[in-house]
């Protein structure tokens, strides 16, 4: 049987829970082992989720262009292993167009 509970402990360690639901929690804690147990597991997550730089979450690193050698390697790799250099299966593969080049 699976407690209706599971998903609470990490809600209520990073304090997410309503006033209401935070007490209904606590009261099932007491009779709960998994959920206890759940608890003294995540007590640490708040305090490593305090040492995380904001401009972490603010700046978001742009994703890195693509390689230009990304496409024929993995062409080359779709037509290895095939009857008579035929491919197994279609491949599709899209690669994003790189700003400032146009499409032709």
């Amino acid at each position: 049987m699976s407690c209706p509970y599971a998903q609470d402990p990490a809600a209520y360690v990073i304090g997410s829970l309503s006033p209401a639901e935070r007490l209904e929690f606590e009261k099932h804690l007491a009779e709960c082992d998994a959920c206890t147990r759940a608890i003294r597991e995540l007590a640490g997550l708040p305090g490593l989720l305090g040492r995380v730089e904001p401009s972490v979450l603010e700046h978001p690193e742009v994703d890195q262009p693509v390689p230009d050698t990304l496409l024929p390697t993995l062409s080359r790799e779709a037509m290895i292993g095939g009857d008579y250099g035929q491919p197994q299966q279609d491949v599709i593969i899209r690669v994003p167009a790189r700003q400032g080049s146009s499409a032709g």
